[in-house]
């Protein structure tokens, strides 16, 4: 929790209030259940996680520090930064094709969707 609370000190407050909002919904289960799902691939539980983070600030980095304490929030120090890495790799081989997690060394992490790619959850927006 330590780690959770300097993250939100560490951001803008409408940055903050917006992830922590996130947060809460994805560990309550009311995040929306489409986001995140494809009919032609699977993103598994926690990859589906940092997906929705990223996806959620498209285009803008994520701190690493922001990611292990959104996707391990039980933990005091955050979660490894080894485990972010392995899941954020898994991640991009996922998204061959649709979107590239980039990794910003030393900052964190940014979703960039491939040109013309509409997510399907989108198309009825």
């Amino acid at each position: 929790m330590a780690a959770f609370r300097a993250t939100l000190e560490d951001m803008r407050p409408r940055d903050a209030v917006d992830h922590a909002v996130h947060v809460f919904a994805e560990l309550t289960g009311q995040a929306s259940a489409t986001v995140g799902v494809w009919p032609d691939r699977h993103l598994p539980g926690m990859e589906r996680a940092l997906f929705c983070l990223l996806y959620r600030r498209e285009g803008r980095i994520v701190s690493g520090e922001a990611l292990r304490a959104a996707l391990w929030p039980d933990r005091d120090d955050g979660g490894s930064d080894n485990g972010l890495r392995v899941l954020a790799h898994y991640l991009k081989k996922r998204m061959r094709g649709v979107a590239v997690i980039e990794c910003v060394i030393g900052e964190g992490y940014r979703l960039v969707r491939a040109p013309g790619t509409l997510f399907p959850w989108e198309t009825d927006l």
